[in-house]
C-alpha cells in the first residue's frame, strides 16, 4: 500500500504534465489529504470536481 502526499494529489488533479506516464492504480489518500483537499477549494464546483476525482 502506497500513500500520496496532498502536493502530488493536487498535481494529478490540474493534470500536471510532470505526472504523465506515471499509474495511479493502487495508491492511496488518507483522511487528512482529503481535508486538506476540501479546505483548499476554492468554491462549490471546485468542491463537487474533487470529491468526484478523488472517489474515481
Amino acid at each position: 500500500m502506497i500513500f500520496i502526499d496532498t502536493n502530488i494529489v493536487i498535481d494529478y488533479l490540474k493534470n500536471n504534465a510532470r505526472l504523465k506516464g506515471y499509474d495511479f492504480e493502487g495508491l492511496f489518500i488518507n483522511d487528512i489529504v482529503v481535508m486538506g483537499l476540501y479546505q483548499g477549494a476554492r468554491n462549490k464546483s471546485d468542491l463537487a470536481f474533487i470529491k468526484k476525482e478523488i472517489k474515481a
